[in-house]
This record gives structure tokens, sequence and C-alpha cells, in this order.
């Protein structure tokens, strides 16, 4: 379901891909996020890849955007929205929205959700901060400290490998 996400299918299209209903795709989506502590659902598609729980999908355009793309693009791959991001970045809600919106446009992706894991594969792919070693090894990490109770340990990884430090753990 994870995976489908990635390539841009909304909730809807899941739920009809896999003949489920949208209530139930739903609260698998919300299990899922709420699981790995994600804020959004980009959050837990790009946490996903990260950690090799699913393969990095195509990332094709990725390395189009302009800087401030990028910046963006990174955001939304940390949970961010635009608005968000925004304040951070010292721009308008509405300018940042703009270049989400090109980001998009320069590497295909139909919604935020499929942005994110096209920045979170070309990071596992071609070497940007990640976890320690290839995502297989990231996998057998997560699984390790998962299988011994280490829940928050992971989690915490997981959150580094997206640049998002350990403070960002709730």
């Amino acid at each position: 379901m994870i995976k489908a996400a990635s390539h841009g299918l909304v909730n809807r299209e899941i739920a009809a891909l896999l003949n489920y209903s949208p209530r139930t795709v739903d609260g698998l989506v919300e299990e899922a996020r709420s699981w790995l502590r994600a804020r959004n659902r980009p959050h837990v598609v790009a946490l996903a890849i990260t950690a090799g729980l699913i393969p990095p999908c195509p990332c094709d355009g990725v390395e189009r955007l302009s800087p401030r793309q990028r910046e963006l693009a990174e955001a939304v791959t940390r949970g961010q929205t635009a608005a968000e991001a925004a304040r951070t970045l010292g721009i308008s809600a509405r300018t940042a929205t703009a270049h989400v919106l090109l980001a998009r446009r320069v590497t295909g992706a139909p919604n935020s959700t499929a942005l994110a894991a096209r920045v979170a594969s070309d990071r596992v792919l071609f070497g940007r901060p990640s976890l320690p070693g290839d995502a297989s090894r990231g996998y057998r990490i997560l699984l390790a400290l998962l299988s011994n109770g280490r829940v928050e340990e992971a989690i915490v990884r997981l959150r580094l490998a997206l640049g998002e430090g350990a403070a960002s753990s709730r």
C-alpha cells in the first residue's frame, strides 16, 4: 500500500486496486503514519524508502530541481507543509507552494507524496544522506532494532537518515 502511494496513487485508487474499502485504506495509512511517527503521508513514504521497507521508485528529474525547489522538496520529504517550510526559509507560503508545484512538474510527480518518494529514492540510490550503508543494510538495522523492542531508537535512526535530527522525535 505504501509502495502504491509512492507512485502517486491516492487512497481511493489504492482501495480500488486492492479491493479494499476506502475507509480501510485510510485506517491502514493512518496506522503506518502512527507507527513510524510520521507527520503525514509524504513523510510515511520517505521514511519507508529510507529504511528500505519499500524499494526506491524512479527519481527522474530530481537532479534538475533548482536549489530552492530542492529545499522545498526536501521539506515535503520531512513532512512539512509548504507553509511550514516557508516560515523556516523566510519566504511567503504562496512562493513556497509555487516552488513545490514546480518541483512536482519537473519530477513528474502527480502529488506531494510522489515528490517525497522521488526525493527519498534519489537519496538512497545516489548516496545522499541515508542510514549507514545501503538500503538493505538499513532495512536489517531497522528490523534488528524493532525485533529487540527498540522502537524509539529505530525512529531516531530514521529521522536522522532524513536529516531531521533526534530532537524531532515525538
